[in-house]
């Protein structure tokens, strides 16, 4: 048992040396991987669409000793074009970017002593056109729930008004108004701030694909008021009785403003009825900013209609 045991450790020390030996030689020997390079573009105005777009990464057959080879793989090489003078002042055109073009950008950030060999594609080609733009409001539509005992401060606003939209000229002339995609949430608590995706009509972009947005709520608590309930007579020789005269009223407010909020803030009134109507409804209102809500109990009241004498 021991004698197959030593055998088995004798076998794996010679694996191990050999994948030792095996790795050195692969990254002192020279030979040839592909290599992706990064494309970045500058130059681009806003106002710029590519009918075919350029790629964003290239393969390129390098050939160098396997260690230096390997830092390309870690730390992937980037060039930059310049697109600028081809694009400015035309409406449309065609871009085309060289071998020899590329070449030089590419040697530009391999190490010296890599040889580029071969680059793929070899050329750039892409045609382009130049858009139109207008600034446009943006409308945020949202379907958020405030937690139990919590009410919003204001409604949810965006943390800007308008963007910048681009497209056909047919298209933008026509197009007043940019619209986000409902934002649904529910058991809000405290301050929310989010972002909304916009919902931009086909053929259309803008400079931002969302906006921000802030939405407010705090605790609130109730009040409950009983008052009278006034109606306006039209005719002084006529006289209305209502059945009951006075109806509770709740009133919703924060709870910061509990202390601010007193019963001469609410009239209850009902209409005089233009027609024989069997009840008549109770209207609550208020001009106090505190007050966030209404709600009477009951809603409705009896009357009876008589002639002074």
């Amino acid at each position: 048992m021991n004698s197959r045991w030593k055998e088995t450790f004798i076998f794996i020390c010679f694996v191990v040396v050999a994948a030792a030996l095996w790795y050195g030689h692969a990254m002192t020997s020279v030979r040839t991987e592909v290599v992706p390079v990064r494309v970045q573009y500058t130059g681009i105005d806003s106002h710029i669409v590519f009918g075919d777009s350029l790629p964003s990464t290239l393969s390129v057959e390098v050939r160098d000793a396997g260690q230096r080879l390997k830092t390309y793989f870690k730390d992937q090489p980037t060039i930059t074009i310049n697109l600028h003078s081809l694009l400015e002042e035309n409406s449309e055109g065609i871009v085309n970017i060289t071998e020899d073009q590329l070449r030089t950008n590419i040697n530009s950030v391999l190490q010296g002593t890599s040889k580029l060999l071969t680059i793929n594609p070899s050329t750039l080609h892409g045609t382009f056109y130049r858009q139109v733009d207008k600034q446009v409001p943006v409308i945020l539509r949202t379907q958020i729930t405030p937690a139990p005992e919590y009410q919003f401060v204001g409604i949810p606003k965006l943390q800007q008004s308008t963007i910048q939209v681009f497209g056909e000229a047919s298209v933008i002339n026509q197009l007043d108004t940019v619209y986000t995609h409902i934002y649904s949430l529910e058991n809000v608590k405290d301050t929310l701030t989010d972002w909304a995706e916009l919902a931009l009509p086909k053929g259309v972009r803008a400079n931002v694909e969302k906006v921000a947005f802030t939405a407010v709520t705090e605790r609130f608590t109730e009040k409950v008021f009983v008052l009278p309930i006034t109606c306006v007579v039209p005719d002084s020789s006529l006289t209305i009785r209502l059945f009951p005269y006075e109806a509770s009223v709740t009133v919703r407010c924060a709870i910061r403003d509990f202390n601010r909020v007193s019963a001469s803030d609410i009239v209850l009134t009902c209409p005089f009825p233009t027609r024989k109507e069997e009840r008549l409804a109770i209207l609550a209102t208020s001009h106090n900013p505190k007050i966030t809500m209404l709600r009477t109990n009951p809603s409705y009241v009896e009357y009876i209609v008589e002639q002074k004498e």
